[in-house]
């Protein structure tokens, strides 16, 4: 009887601690996406990853945890992964800016050179020749810099 009685002062207390405590955000993929860009700013790249792929298990609709969870293989010397990525990227958004260009640079560390180009052309049809993507991956195919696995050194 005296277990019993302790686990319903418990229950009472962690009601009375629940009804007192301010609610906590809800999990949502956007918070989650929020939290692995803070993440991967910081440095953090094993937790970014992970809250890349829970946004996507939470739902997240988007190319942004995609491309985090590429960048991070490309960063990390994981250049199949990274392709992989990059194109799961492009089936959501077929234009997008940072996927064009990390498969440019993927093929250009490979030595595939023309397909670097092809790269190339689909991002100034998307962004144009002065975004940061296409100004890297032209500098990138014109010097000649040595690249990791599609990521600048």
């Amino acid at each position: 009887m005296i277990f019993g009685l302790a686990a319903a002062a418990g229950a009472q207390a962690e009601a009375a601690f629940a009804a007192a405590a301010p609610a906590a955000a809800p999990l949502t993929s956007e918070r989650l996406l929020t939290d692995a860009t803070k993440a991967a700013e910081r440095g953090d790249d094993v937790a970014a990853l992970q809250l890349f792929q829970a946004a996507i298990v939470h739902g997240a609709a988007t190319a942004e945890p995609y491309l985090g969870i590429a960048k991070f293989h490309a960063e990390n010397n994981e250049p199949g992964l990274a392709e992989r990525y990059y194109g799961t990227v492009l089936e959501l958004d077929p234009a997008n800016p940072a996927a064009l260009n990390g498969l440019g640079l993927l093929e250009l560390a490979k030595g595939n050179r023309a397909a670097a180009e092809a790269r190339y052309a689909l991002l100034v049809r998307a962004c144009g020749q002065t975004c940061p993507e296409a100004v890297q991956l032209n500098q990138a195919l014109n010097s000649g810099p040595a690249l990791n696995n599609g990521t600048p050194n």
